[in-house]
């Protein structure tokens, strides 16, 4: 009988027990997680603290993950390696936006945390999550133009249409610079080179359909930010 393929031999993890995080490429050693089944409410609020609308998925998992840094350096501020809120993760082949972080345990130099999470439910673009956030920066000489940059989408749902646009990150809704554009299939975006020196901010949007039974389809869409600047 052939071994499981989710074990590694000796004494490496479990690999269905670590956490694989899209923002700074990073892996965890996770000892116990129990995001569960249940009703998700994400509540908007104003800067008085004012509800002003509220979302709820009735299927979303959230709960809580216990990891621990393989470095006592990983937990210092601005450490390559260090979760913050609004990561993505994924653990146990589902996708979770990280919350509140509580107080690391340092234990043996040994650091141990534990961190809220939620059941992501819009698709993402990981190839624009940074340790900015969702965000990339990047820098390009003219010369080098044209290029190409990765926005494919993770989390999309199974069945669904899935397709991309483009446009200026502020305003929110004109239309991106001239030469910058996206395939509206793949999520590839191009940067012509008669785009000249400068910086450009674009926002990627994808969009994930499906259709109902019922008849009429359901659109989730997710985004992530390109700041390029051409020298």
């Amino acid at each position: 009988m052939y071994p499981n393929p989710s074990y590694q031999d000796g004494l490496s993890q479990v690999v269905e027990l670590s956490v694989y995080c899209y923002n700074n490429a990073a892996t965890y050693i996770t000892y116990n997680g129990d995001p569960s089944e249940g009703a998700q409410v994400f509540e908007a609020r104003n800067s008085n603290n004012q509800l002003i609308g509220s979302t709820t998925f009735i299927d979303g998992r959230k709960g809580s993950i216990n990891c621990q840094y393989t470095l006592t350096a990983d937990e210092l501020p601005n450490a390559t390696n260090m979760l913050r809120p609004g990561y993505i993760v994924g653990f146990r082949n589902r996708f979770y936006v990280v919350g509140p972080m509580k107080t690391p345990i340092v234990k043996n130099e040994i650091i141990k945390f534990s961190f809220e999470v939620s059941e992501l439910q819009n698709p993402f673009i990981s190839g624009l999550l940074t340790l900015l956030g969702q965000q990339k920066s990047q820098v390009q000489a003219a010369s080098g133009l044209p290029i190409t940059v990765d926005c494919s989408a993770d989390g999309t749902r199974s069945g669904a249409t899935v397709g991309y646009t483009i446009e200026s990150f502020s305003p929110e809704g004109a239309a991106a610079p001239a030469g910058i554009t996206v395939n509206a299939s793949t999520g590839i975006v191009t940067v012509a080179n008669t785009v000249v020196a400068g910086t450009y901010d674009v926002r990627v949007i994808v969009s994930d359909t499906v259709a109902l039974p019922q008849g009429g389809t359901d659109v989730l869409k997710g985004f992530g930010r390109l700041t390029l600047t051409i020298t």
